[in-house]
C-alpha cells in the first residue's frame, strides 16, 4: 500500500532525551520525518513550515499558521490550549487542520496535586522554615501549635473539572476520602453510574457545591465558563475551614479577592502552582513574583512555581503524542485528545 510522507516539525527544540525517544518509535515508520532545527528563529521557521503537516509547540502566531498550507494536525505538548484556542478562534481563513493536547504528564500533575493538598494540610513548608530560623517547638501534648494539621479524612473535598488529572487525583485520594463532589460542565448518565459514591455537580449547581465542600481542587480548563468563576461570594461559601489546591489556571478564581480572603481569614490555606503574570517585571530589590498581591507574605499559603508537571523531560508525557503522529501516518483521522476550540479544552 502506497502510504503519503509525512513531516513533523517542531517549533522548540526540546530535550535531547526526548528527541532519541520519538525517533526510536519511529523507526519502522520511514515516510515519517522529525525536524528538530537548532534555529528556532520565526525567520527560519517559515522556511520549514510549507513541508509540515504536523506542528508541535504550545503556541505560535499568526504568520506561522497561515504559513502552514499542508497542516492537518496540531499538537501543543501540554494540557492547556485557552491561548491557542482564542488565537484560532480570532483568524480567519487559515488551513483546516486538528487541534490536539498532550495528557501524558496528567500522572505528575495529580501527584503534585496530592502532595500540595497534604503540605499545606499538615503545614509542611510553614514548620520547615520555622526550624530553619532555629525555632525549635517539638509538637506534643499541651503544646499550643500555631498551625497544627488538618485531618484530611474528616473533609469534604470537592474536584473543579473532571480531566485527566482530577480522575487521577480522585484515584489516589480513594482510601484517604470518599467524601468527594465533582462540578462539571455536564455530565452524562454512563459517568454517574461509573462512580457511585461521588456527588456530581453542573455550572447550575455551583453554590451547593460550593456549600458542600470545604476543600477545593482546581484542575478545570480556562474557558469562558470558569474564567474567574470564583470571587470572595464563593470564597465566603467555601467557608472559614476552606483549602483550595489551585493546578488549572490562575485566572479561575479573582486574584484579589483570593488574597484578600486568604488574609483575613475567610478561608483558612491556599496551595497555588498557576499564576497571574507569567513575565513579571523586577521590583526594585530585583525580586520577580508572578501576582499583584503578596502571597509570599502569607502564611497560610504554599506558592509553587507552576512546575506541577515536572519533570519536563520524562517520556511517559510522550505517549499520546506518539500515538497521535502514528494514527495520522497510518492514513487515520481519530485522534486523541481532540482539542473543541470554541470551548477550548
Amino acid at each position: 500500500m502506497k502510504v503519503n510522507p509525512i513531516t513533523v516539525l517542531f517549533l522548540y527544540k526540546p530535550f535531547e532525551r526526548v528527541k532519541q525517544h520519538l525517533l526510536s518509535h519511529f523507526k519502522d515508520f520511514s515516510h515519517v520525518k522529525f525536524i528538530i532545527p537548532d534555529d528556532t528563529s520565526e525567520e527560519h521557521l517559515l522556511t520549514l513550515i510549507p513541508e509540515a503537516d504536523v506542528l508541535i509547540y504550545w503556541d505560535t502566531s499568526e504568520k506561522i499558521l497561515r504559513a502552514a498550507k499542508k497542516l492537518r494536525l496540531y499538537i501543543s505538548p501540554y494540557t492547556g490550549v485557552e491561548h491557542l484556542s482564542r488565537k484560532l478562534l480570532n483568524i480567519q481563513n487559515l488551513p483546516k487542520f486538528t487541534l490536539c493536547n498532550a495528557h501524558g504528564a496528567s500522572g505528575l500533575i495529580a501527584q503534585q496535586t496530592i502532595a500540595m493538598l497534604f503540605a499545606i494540610c499538615n503545614h509542611i513548608v510553614y514548620h520547615h522554615n520555622d526550624m530553619a530560623k532555629g525555632n525549635w517547638i517539638p509538637g506534643g501534648e499541651g503544646v499550643e501549635e500555631p498551625a497544627p494539621s488538618i485531618k484530611l479524612t474528616a473533609r469534604k473535598i470537592g474536584l473543579l473539572g473532571y480531566g485527566q488529572i482530577n480522575q487521577k487525583v480522585h484515584h489516589m485520594l480513594c482510601g484517604i476520602n470518599e467524601n468527594i463532589h465533582i462540578l462539571k460542565r455536564s455530565w452524562t448518565e454512563k459517568a454517574k453510574k461509573s462512580q457511585k459514591k461521588v456527588k456530581f455537580y453542573n455550572f447550575e449547581e455551583r453554590d451547593e457545591f460550593f456549600q458542600a465542600i470545604d476543600i477545593l481542587i482546581i484542575a478545570a480548563p480556562l474557558t469562558k465558563l470558569t474564567h474567574q468563576m470564583i470571587t470572595s461570594r464563593e470564597l465566603k461559601l467555601l467557608g472559614k475551614k476552606g483549602i483550595i489546591v489551585n493546578v488549572g489556571r490562575a485566572d479561575i478564581i479573582v486574584e484579589e479577592d483570593l488574597f484578600k480572603s486568604l488574609q483575613n481569614g475567610t478561608i483558612a490555606r491556599a496551595a497555588l502552582d498557576v499564576w497571574y503574570r507569567y513575565r513579571p517585571e523586577p521590583n526594585e530589590k530585583g525580586k520577580k513574583y508572578p501576582y499583584t498581591y503578596p502571597f509570599h507574605e502569607l502564611s497560610n499559603v504554599l506558592i509553587s512555581p507552576h512546575r506541577a508537571d515536572s519533570p519536563f523531560d520524562d517520556l511517559e508525557r510522550w505517549s499520546d503524542i506518539i500515538e497521535n503522529i502514528k494514527i495520522l501516518a497510518s492514513g487515520g483521522s481519530n485522534y486523541k485528545n481532540v482539542v473543541d476550540i470554541t470551548n477550548g479544552y
